[in-house]
């Protein structure tokens, strides 16, 4: 099987949020949650993230 996976977290001050969790190709965009302090990416293959 040849699956990639995505999962993106949005940790903020007591909490963790799962903004991204998908298999497949992800090309996308997601607000992060107010009050996010770190990101948090585990996933397959090579990834970038920009803020706009």
């Amino acid at each position: 099987m040849n699956s990639r996976r995505a999962a993106i977290w949005a940790w903020g001050e007591s909490y963790p949020d799962l903004i991204v969790n998908d298999i497949g190709t992800y090309d996308g965009t997601t607000l992060l949650p107010d009050g996010s302090l770190v990101l948090q990416v585990d996933a397959d293959g090579t990834w970038t993230i920009s803020p706009s």
